[in-house]
């Protein structure tokens, strides 16, 4: 599992600059957008062709915890190659840490945290995901956390699914939560339901 971090208030304190590095990778599954901090990697989408949106909403969930995001082009070597190997099947565990500062709704950090125990090839459900947050009956509310997850596979919302053991929702598309499932090692036969939880 990640390690997985957010701003200090001694750190809001004394470093309110935090440079914020971005690329695009093509991958399998489509072109990604990254970008990772000095804590981790904040933001990891499929949603690459919606740069300016995504990466907008890291930078005011950092401008909401009191930091100045400062945007800088490059790539990151480890970060990538760990992205390409998890992609292409050689790779089951990361060591990249997650850095969740730009995520500023309590709840919804709580959930993508207990979301990251969900080890590789496992899955779990919204409603299994709500009581292990403490909040029994509230999958709908779970479903919303995790569908505004801004780091994918690392956050591994692709192995949450419905409680009829549908595929449930995904915002990079069911197709790609499919197939990051099928990487796992899940035998998908035929095609799952695709209703929301």
């Amino acid at each position: 599992m990640s390690w997985i971090t957010t701003q200090s208030a001694f750190e809001q304190a004394v470093a309110p600059e935090v440079p914020l590095r971005t690329w695009t990778q093509p991958s399998p599954l489509g072109t990604l957008l990254i970008a990772t901090s000095p804590r981790g990697v904040a933001l990891l989408t499929f949603n690459a062709h919606q740069r300016e949106q995504q990466l907008r909403r890291v930078m005011d969930g950092y401008q909401a915890a009191l930091l100045t995001p400062l945007l800088q082009e490059g790539r990151e070597a480890h970060v990538a190659d760990e992205i390409d190997a998890y992609l292409c099947g050689k790779l089951r565990r990361f060591t990249l840490n997650v850095d969740l500062t730009a995520v500023r709704a309590p709840f919804h950090r709580k959930v993508l945290t207990a979301l990251c125990a969900v080890d590789y090839g496992q899955t779990t459900t919204y409603g299994q995901l709500a009581r292990a947050v403490g909040r029994p009956g509230g999958a709908r509310a779970v479903g919303q956390a995790v569908g505004m997850n801004p780091i994918a596979i690392l956050v591994p919302c692709h192995r949450v699914l419905a409680s009829d053991g549908s595929l449930g929702g995904y915002s990079a598309g069911l197709e790609r939560k499919r197939m990051l499932l099928e990487i796992e090692g899940h035998r998908i036969i035929g095609s799952w339901p695709s209703g929301h939880a």
